[in-house]
């Protein structure tokens, strides 16, 4: 769903794991968080504050 990126919870380098919060987003004028579907290291994050996304667009990057 298209949304607007409120605030980064994470940077490059950082440990994340399963269901921990990334950013939120404010989509349909409610914040909604965007969680790690699995553990890893964020190898890249495609986004900045502000930024306008579209469905499918890739956020973050888990390896």
């Amino acid at each position: 769903m298209p949304g607007v990126i409120l605030r980064l919870s994470v940077s490059e380098g950082a440990a994340v794991v399963a269901g921990e919060e990334l950013l939120i987003m404010d989509v349909m004028k409610m914040e909604t968080p965007v969680c790690a579907p699995c553990g890893g290291t964020v190898k890249a994050l495609h986004v900045a504050q502000t930024d306008k996304v579209n469905t499918g667009d890739v956020l973050v990057v888990i390896g």
